[in-house]
């Protein structure tokens, strides 16, 4: 998966977009919000995108959804365009450094013959 999408795949799980209790780290809800931002400026208003987004912090756990946003990132090209990349690496990186945050950075596979590589415990399921 995309180093964007995943970055908004987690901070829709942590629960960033609703402010819940989950995470209260100002700067990481500040650097999710600060993509998001960026991907407004980028995309027109009722960009496929930010629908995805939307529905998703709507129901986070929709494996559907998720898939949604993930094409329509690619689609987009967002995951080549330095400036989105940047901001989603950046809040990958404070997630990781909060606590218990390595243990929410998830990567989801799909498809046949996929290499990838990291360190840390690894779990594989065929789902």
């Amino acid at each position: 998966m995309d180093l964007v999408t995943n970055a908004l795949l987690i901070g829709i799980a942590t629960g960033i977009t609703s402010g819940s209790a989950k995470v209260t780290e100002s700067s990481i809800t500040y650097a999710f919000t600060s993509l998001k931002n960026l991907l407004e400026k980028k995309l027109s208003k009722d960009h496929k995108v930010l629908k995805a987004i939307s529905d998703l912090e709507t129901n986070p756990n929709s494996p559907g959804k998720k898939m949604v946003l993930r094409e329509e990132v690619v689609e987009a090209k967002l995951d080549q365009d330095q400036e989105v990349v940047v901001a989603a690496k950046e809040l990958i990186e404070l997630l990781k450094r909060s606590p218990g945050g390595q243990e929410i950075i998830n990567q989801t596979v799909i498809g046949d013959k996929n290499i990838f590589s990291g360190s840390g415990d690894i779990f594989i399921s065929n789902k």
